[in-house]
């Protein structure tokens, strides 16, 4: 199979899946849904690692002033 060929083909296949993703406006508010819950799952999980990050710091602090 020639890479033309190849890549012609990929970009029909795109565009079907585009047009049939796109094709109603409700398909358009559940991809936005994903994205929005996207975001917020990593801002929780970014949050989530500060947190561990400040309380072993408090942590070594604490340990730091009883000595």
């Amino acid at each position: 199979m020639e890479i033309s060929s190849f890549l012609n083909a990929l970009s029909n296949l795109s565009q079907s899946v585009v047009r049939f993703l796109f094709a109603s406006k409700w398909s358009i508010w559940i991809i936005v849904l994903i994205i929005i819950i996207y975001f917020i799952w990593k801002g929780l999980e970014n949050a989530e690692k500060k947190n561990v990050v400040s309380t072993e710091e408090n942590k070594e602090s604490i340990s730091e002033d009883s000595t």
